[in-house]
């Protein structure tokens, strides 16, 4: 699944840019996506107030690194800038760059216990899609995916057997 058209700005072979929110935890990175007022900010805001750091808020770039990841920053105008809904803009520091390790989608919805795990391509990469929307708790369940590192596949239990 492809971000839409109406959300890159720009694209390339090597880099494009989204329109999104990025927030990371050492070396693992969260792309955040959805509809323009579908809670982007809001969420990586909560998601550093539980100890995540900014990477770009609103337009996140995204390049090829050096080991064949992508890695995710913020375009020079906007770099630490995060716009609070009703409250305006501030600047918090930010992270220079963080290696892409996740995509979360607040436009998908699950209620599966242990969903599979769609698959987002972004630069022919492939990267695990998080359903976001209307999940309670999911800044906190977000922040302990950063911190794991990765997803365990559904089938992790029957694989113990």
């Amino acid at each position: 699944m492809a971000l839409t058209s109406s959300l890159v700005e720009t694209s390339g072979p090597n880099a494009i840019t989204v329109h999104a929110s990025a927030v990371a935890y050492k070396d693992c990175g969260l792309l955040i996506t959805g509809d323009p007022g579908s809670g982007k900010t809001a969420l990586a805001v909560e998601m550093m107030a539980l100890g995540a750091g900014l990477v770009a808020d609103d337009w996140v770039a995204i390049e090829r690194g050096r080991g064949g990841g992508l890695v995710m920053n913020a375009p020079k105008p906007i770099a630490g800038l995060v716009e609070l809904r009703g409250i305006g803009l501030i600047r918090l520091p930010y992270i220079d760059q963080a290696p892409l390790a996740f995509v979360v989608d607040l436009n998908t919805a699950t209620r599966e216990r242990l969903p599979e795990h769609t698959r987002r391509r972004l630069l022919g990469q492939e990267y695990p899609v998080i359903a976001g929307r209307d999940r309670p708790g999911l800044p906190a369940a977000l922040f302990a995916v950063l911190r794991a590192g990765t997803l365990l596949e559904p089938d992790f239990f029957t694989d113990l057997t």
